[in-house]
């Protein structure tokens, strides 16, 4: 007499059951994996951009402008599609947080950079790890050389 749960029947219905439940698993993981190199590919294009204006204080014209403006343009090419894998997978998956987080970073990254060069914000602010002492003569130097502006800045005044 064969029992209620090894009806074969009942034994496929669990076998295919096991067998979906593995296979979502892996399709998430494959979809973290695309979501990933959508990103990296995005990232590399956003550090091109962020490089090429880091000590502008307007944004490119020209030949220049077009250029940055298309590495931008590919760059958000990959973010759109990595929110649209990111929000197919399921929460709790491995590495979808860390792949959240590099979606939000690269996402603000694009708006400070695309704000600046449609001309729509100031320039981006330069990323300093930290500043250098001066030395006496370095110190000197500047000094002299604020004094100066200060000279020309208020000769200027008086000739408007």
């Amino acid at each position: 007499m064969i029992t209620d749960a090894f009806r074969p029947g009942r034994f496929v219905c669990i076998l295919v059951a096991i067998g979906l439940s593995l296979g979502l698993g892996s399709v998430a993981s494959a979809d973290v994996a695309k979501i990933n190199s959508h990103l990296q590919r995005a990232e590399s294009n956003l550090q091109s951009v962020a490089a090429s204006v880091a000590n502008r204080t307007t944004p490119p014209k020209g030949s220049a402008g077009k250029l940055l403006a298309s590495r931008l343009q590919q760059a958000l090419n990959d973010i759109t599609p990595a929110k649209a894998l990111l929000d197919q997978v399921p929460a709790g998956t491995d590495g979808r947080d860390e792949a959240a987080a590099r979606y939000a970073a690269a996402a603000a990254e694009y708006n400070r950079l695309r704000a600046f060069l449609t001309g729509s914000e100031s320039a981006p602010e330069p990323e300093q790890a930290s500043g250098v002492r001066l030395d006496y003569q370095q110190a000197e130097v500047l000094s002299g050389a604020r004094f100066n502006l200060r000279e020309v800045e208020g000769g200027a005044d008086q000739l408007t």
